[in-house]
């Protein structure tokens, strides 16, 4: 393994020797549970070898171990350390596409200099559902209630049997489905977990109704603040998987991705009080964040 990531390397050395132009993306993973962080440092880049139509590559640098607390001057140095390892001039680096914490803009800013750096539109889009949930805590509450259920049917056997033999009869085999649970670390885990709940969500009922010591269900006020979720979510959802795509150059679509999510919020009707409050947030966040002027550097 060792052997054939060495050989490995020394080609992709050889590759990138003759790129002139590498956009790098960044991010820093810090693993459940632990205290251990990883740097994760991508080079995009178009391969124009042979004189053959120029190709979208991306290949993944490093994921690094960090041992220090995470300061700019630290990030900046796993800057220097990861290119230099990989033979990548300064000169050749166009941009560095990063999240908005405070020790990143300012390591961007050491390594290369000012305008180099592009804010994440995803970890933008993440920001924003955050902040718009976080705003409005009865909505907190209904989806930690929806997550309580969500585990007592992951936790009994008896439960998730009932649930399967309640659509058997409906369904093929293999389409029958499961309740999803969200993790903490993923938004878009608490929407899926929301759009899955709310389809069986008669069955759930059902099922809640007939065991002791089982959580309450969902009432059906709090079923419709789930559905307007839905809605003013998903629209959230789809714009984060097309922006990180990496087959194609997504800097292009953040314009055009901020204008439609905001003309969508404005012309979505919440059917619940809470979820014209969710609306608001949302839509004062897409414009406070969306339509700062670091969203148009570079692109």
């Amino acid at each position: 393994m060792e052997q054939r990531y060495a050989t490995t390397k020394v080609i992709l050395k050889q590759k990138l020797s003759v790129i002139n132009n590498i956009a790098l993306t960044n991010d820093i993973l810090t693993l459940t549970n632990s205290t251990r962080s990883f740097i994760l440092v991508t080079a995009h880049f178009l391969n124009t070898a042979n004189n053959c139509t120029p190709e979208h590559e991306m290949v993944t640098l490093t994921a690094r171990r960090m041992y220090q607390a995470h300061t700019a001057d630290y990030i900046k140095e796993c800057f220097e350390n990861i290119t230099d390892e990989f033979t990548i001039e300064k000169d050749c680096i166009l941009s560095i596409t990063t999240d908005g914490g405070a020790n990143m803009v300012a390591a961007v800013k050491k390594f290369l200099e000012d305008g180099k750096r592009i804010p994440c539109m995803a970890h933008l889009l993440n920001l924003i559902v955050d902040g718009a949930t976080r705003d409005n805590a009865p909505v907190l509450q209904i989806a930690n209630r929806v997550k309580a259920i969500v585990t007592y049917f992951k936790q009994s056997v008896n439960a998730m049997d009932d649930l399967r033999a309640e659509q058997e009869g409906q369904k093929k085999e293999g389409e029958v489905l499961t309740l999803i649970q969200s993790v903490s670390t993923r938004w878009n885990s608490c929407l899926d977990m929301l759009e899955r709940f709310n389809t069986l969500s008669a069955i759930v009922a059902k099922i809640l109704a007939t065991r002791r010591n089982a959580p309450d269900m969902i009432t059906s006020s709090e079923l419709s603040v789930i559905r307007d979720l839905i809605i003013l979510l998903t629209p959230f959802k789809q714009a984060t998987e097309e922006i990180s795509g990496d087959q194609y150059v997504t800097s292009s679509l953040a314009i055009p991705i901020a204008n439609l999510l905001q003309k969508g919020l404005e012309e979505v009707k919440p059917f619940t009080e809470f979820g014209v409050a969710v609306q608001k947030s949302l839509l004062n966040l897409v414009i406070a964040k969306l339509n700062h002027r670091d969203i148009y550097i570079l692109l």
